[in-house]
C-alpha cells in the first residue's frame, strides 16, 4: 500500500509543477481572448502603443495607443501605418482621428472590428452640414470596410440628426469605397401608425387627425413633413397624402401611444380630406441634408455590399460645387 501511495504522489508532482509554470504562446497584436499572455506579447503591446489616461500618454509607444474598456478588455486603436488595419473606434471622434491619420499617412484602407457602432454628430463638413464620420480631402484611393458592422446615428430628435458618413473634397480621379456595412438611424426618422379619428377642416383651418402608433415607434420630433398611406397586410406603399419641405404639420404626443397632427391651410386640409379613418400611415420628419452617405465634391464612389436601412433625408446624396467635376457611384453587389 505504501508503495502505491508513493507512486501516486510522484505522478502528481509533474502535473502540479507544470500548472504553476504554464507556457503561453505569443498571440497576435490586439488579441483580446481569454488565452494566457506570454511575456513577449505584453512587452510588445507596451512597446507599440502609448497608453492614455485622458489625453496624457503614460508609457512609451511611438505610433498609436491602446485603450481598455470598463471590463478591462483591450480595444486596439493604432494610428494606421499600413494597409489592412483593424480598428474599433467607440466614438465618431475616434474614428475621424483614425481616418485622418490614415489619409495623411497614405494608408489605403481601414477595417472595422465587427460590431454595432453608435455615433453622434461630431463635426461639421465643408458645406456646413453636421457629420458623424468625416472623410475629408482624400488624395488617395481609400476604403472603409465595415466587415459586417453596423453604424447607427444616435438621437431621436431633429436636433440630433447628421450625415452618418460624409465624403468631401476628394482629389481628381480618386475612388472612395464603402463595403460590408449597414447604415441606419438608431431612432427611425419615421413612425408607423393607424389613424383612429379625424376632425375635418373648417374654412381651411383647425383640422386634425389622431394616430395610434404601432409598437416600437415613439417619435420625438415636433412636426411631420410627409405622410404616406401603406397596406398594413402587405407592408407596401399605397399613396402619398402629404409632402412639404417647408411646412411641417404640428405633431403632439397626447399620451398612451397616441399623437395628433394639426392641419391648417388649403393644401394640408385637402390632404386631410383624402385620408381614411382606420387607414395605416407612415409619418415622416423627412429632412433632406441628413443622409446615410453624403458626398460633397467627390469623384468615384463604390458601394460594395452596403445596406441603407433608413434616413431622415436620402440614403445617398451627391453634391458637387465650384468647377465642373465628374463623379460616379458604382454598386458592385
Amino acid at each position: 500500500m505504501l508503495k502505491k501511495l508513493l507512486i501516486a504522489a510522484l505522478l502528481l508532482l509533474p502535473t502540479s509543477a507544470f500548472a504553476q509554470n504554464p507556457t503561453c504562446p505569443t498571440r497576435p497584436v490586439g488579441d483580446s481572448t481569454n488565452a494566457c499572455a506570454s511575456t513577449a506579447f505584453v512587452t510588445r503591446a507596451l512597446s507599440l502603443y502609448s497608453l492614455l489616461v485622458g489625453t496624457t500618454p503614460i508609457t512609451g509607444g511611438t505610433n498609436g495607443y491602446a485603450l481598455y474598456d470598463n471590463n478591462g478588455v483591450l480595444g486596439e486603436q493604432p494610428f494606421p501605418t499600413s494597409s489592412g488595419n483593424w480598428v474599433q473606434p467607440n466614438t465618431a471622434a475616434a474614428f475621424n482621428t483614425l481616418i485622418s491619420a490614415a489619409l495623411s499617412g497614405g494608408v489605403a484602407d481601414l477595417t472595422l472590428v465587427p460590431g454595432t457602432y453608435t455615433y453622434a454628430k461630431t463635426t461639421t463638413g465643408a458645406d456646413g452640414a453636421p457629420v458623424a464620420v468625416l472623410v475629408h480631402n482624400p488624395a488617395i484611393n481609400f476604403t472603409i470596410n465595415g466587415n459586417g458592422s453596423t453604424i447607427q446615428l444616435s438621437g431621436a430628435d431633429v436636433g440630433d440628426y447628421a450625415n452618418i458618413i460624409q465624403l468631401e473634397g476628394a482629389s481628381p480621379g480618386t475612388t472612395f469605397t464603402l463595403k460590408n456595412l449597414t447604415l441606419k438611424w438608431q431612432s427611425p426618422p419615421f413612425a408607423q401608425a393607424q389613424m383612429t379619428a379625424k376632425t375635418a377642416c373648417v374654412a381651411n383651418a383647425n383640422g386634425s387627425a389622431t394616430f395610434a402608433m404601432q409598437t416600437g415607434f415613439t417619435p420625438a420630433w415636433a412636426s411631420v413633413k410627409r405622410i404616406d398611406q401603406f397596406n398594413n397586410t402587405t407592408g407596401l406603399f399605397a399613396a402619398n397624402t402629404y409632402t412639404s419641405q417647408t411646412v411641417g404639420l404640428p405633431l403632439t404626443n397626447i399620451g398612451g401611444g397616441n399623437y395628433t397632427v394639426a392641419f391648417n391651410g388649403a393644401g394640408p386640409c385637402a390632404s386631410l380630406a383624402s385620408m381614411a379613418t382606420s387607414g395605416f400611415y407612415t409619418l415622416q420628419v423627412q429632412q433632406f441634408g441628413f443622409e446615410d452617405l453624403h458626398v460633397f465634391n467627390g469623384y468615384n464612389v463604390i458601394l460594395d455590399n452596403v445596406r441603407f436601412v433608413n434616413a431622415a433625408g436620402q440614403a445617398v446624396l451627391w453634391r458637387n460645387r465650384g468647377a465642373c467635376r465628374q463623379g460616379r457611384i458604382r454598386r458592385s453587389r
